[in-house]
């Protein structure tokens, strides 16, 4: 048992475990929180309140003392746990409710086939699908918050995991993949018709390795379809910011590549109409 969770039970503080997080009622007195909303690290005690930004360290909010010998016996532990799930994989939740109906304008069908489930135990408000590596384990499940107001937007478990391609095996049609930003835009092309899709969670997560594993995977083009933030606030358009960028990148592996653009959509806002026109456009 760690410092922190020890310090939880003495003070008969309800909580809930979470990744390496505890999940409690927030602690600030000015936030009426009915339903468990802030996060306390299991190891250094940092928490945060997700609802209304609330921060702090409850180990220094109790005067507790954690000497340097028992933080690094519980960091040990965490590093030890986090090595076997990296090294076998992890297991769906045994309370795992499978999705079985459309989610926003994705049939049914689409969700079953990317294993989508909700675990209200560790992902209150979420529908969850299991991310694997290229050999088929589960690395990391990534939930997001069925509200669309509802903050964080997604949650990963284990937190700091760097999430893999999704999906793990994708189609090629005539050499080529499809890059979106988020599971949501690759889910939706999915459904509507452009099976060859794929989505690396974000610019920061292509990498070499992963460039080499699209070359072993016969890939030769790359059609990159990022969000069109041209009415962002900013006057900026990060979402075509990065697509310039990730085509930089990629130029440089050999691929040849294609931007799609739509004004001010992203890829989960297509209907099956745009999308069957897209895919005509792209490969005729």
């Amino acid at each position: 048992m760690s410092a922190v969770q020890d310090l939880l039970e003495r003070k008969k503080i309800e909580y809930r475990p979470m990744g390496s997080d505890f999940v409690v009622l927030c602690t600030n007195p000015g936030h009426d929180d009915t339903s468990p909303s802030m996060r306390i690290n299991n190891i250094t005690g940092i928490y945060q309140c997700f609802s209304c930004g609330h921060k702090g360290n409850i180990l220094t909010d109790y005067n507790e003392k954690v000497g340097g010998i028992q933080m690094k016996r519980d960091q040990l532990t965490a590093l030890l746990q986090k090595t076997k799930a990296e090294s076998v994989g992890l297991k769906m939740p045994d309370k795992a409710i499978r999705w079985t109906q459309p989610y926003r304008t994705m049939s049914a069908e689409t969700m079953q086939k990317f294993e989508a489930f909700t675990y209200a135990e560790d992902f209150p408000n979420r529908i969850v699908f299991p991310i694997r590596d290229f050999s088929g384990k589960i690395k990391v499940f990534h939930g997001r918050h069925l509200e669309s107001a509802g903050q964080p937007k997604y949650l990963n478990f284990p937190k700091q995991t760097t999430l893999p391609l999704f999906p793990h095996r994708p189609e090629i049609y005539h050499g080529r993949v499809v890059i979106v930003e988020g599971i949501m835009d690759a889910l939706n092309l999915y459904d509507k018709g452009i099976t060859n899709v794929i989505t690396t969670f974000g610019l920061k997560n292509f990498t070499k390795d992963t460039a080499g594993i699209l070359k072993m995977l016969g890939v030769t083009g790359i059609d990159i379809f990022f969000d069109d933030d041209s009415s962002h606030r900013s006057g900026k358009n990060p979402g075509q910011d990065a697509a310039v960028e990730l085509r930089e990148f990629v130029d440089g592996f050999g691929f040849s590549t294609v931007n799609i653009a739509f004004p001010n959509k992203d890829p989960g806002d297509l209907t099956y109409n745009q999308v069957q026109k897209l895919k005509d456009q792209l490969y005729g």
